[in-house]
């Protein structure tokens, strides 16, 4: 009689340590995930895009357009320095 109340003690602190330590390595899993990848998890990261298009004459061998071009171009609109990416689309 003492042996079986002893071990159904022993299951059911078994189950609920089992449930316990579950929620435990998932939370370590999930925080391990978020710091492996905190590069690519960036909440105040944003991005704006904004499409200008420019009206004129300009070289046609697209490796022959330098950046110095391509910030003149954008003269009128004020861009300055902050060019980041050109894209030059399919003709």
């Amino acid at each position: 009689m003492k042996g079986s109340t002893v071990r159904k003690w022993l299951r059911f602190i078994h189950r609920d340590f089992s449930f316990f330590f579950s929620g435990v390595i998932f939370i370590y899993a999930v925080s391990g995930i978020m710091l492996n990848h905190r590069h690519s998890i960036n909440p105040n990261y944003t991005v704006k895009r904004q499409m200008l298009r420019a009206i004129g004459e300009f070289p046609m061998p697209r490796d022959a357009v330098s950046k110095q071009d391509v910030l003149k171009m954008l003269e009128p609109v004020k861009r300055g320095e902050k060019l980041y990416e050109t894209l030059f689309p399919r003709a």
